[in-house]
């Protein structure tokens, strides 16, 4: 919030409640995703909350841990990855300056993740999961 704050940003802090989070996610433009570097757990985190963000078609901006850096290698929304605070600091002005390409990236985002998080794709890949358990224990069954 002091970063935006620095840079004269007009912004307002959506807080993160799961019974209203698309509801005030979607009134949003960046969405955020820090996470402690220096926490081991960090490294561990899912990239859920990017999918999240770029579902709606919010540009995001995240800390660099191993999930985010593989979710933005396959996404076509705006993900900038930070590890400094002046990481964080030039990704807010860049996005402040961008707003075309955000425009431009929503759809992009939001078609991405749609086509491969949604429940038709997520369904199918579980089913590829589970089919031949099923089939094993069908079989033991017999």
């Amino acid at each position: 919030e002091k970063a935006l704050q620095s840079l004269n940003v007009n912004s307002i802090f959506k807080e993160w409640k799961e019974m209203s989070f698309i509801e005030n996610v979607a009134d949003c433009h960046i969405g955020l995703a820090p996470r402690d570097l220096d926490c081991g757990h960090s490294n561990a985190a899912p990239a859920n909350k990017l999918v999240n963000y770029q579902g709606l078609g919010l540009a995001c901006i995240a800390s660099k841990i191993k999930s985010f850096e593989d979710f933005k290698k396959n996404t076509h929304g705006l993900i900038y990855l930070c590890e400094s605070r002046e990481d964080w600091s030039n990704a807010l002005s860049k996005i402040i300056n961008q707003k075309d390409e955000i425009i431009d990236q929503r759809e992009k985002a939001h078609k991405f993740t749609k086509k491969n998080f949604g429940k038709k794709n997520l369904s199918s890949l579980w089913l590829d999961i589970l089919n031949p358990f099923i089939e094993k224990l069908t079989s033991d069954t017999k």
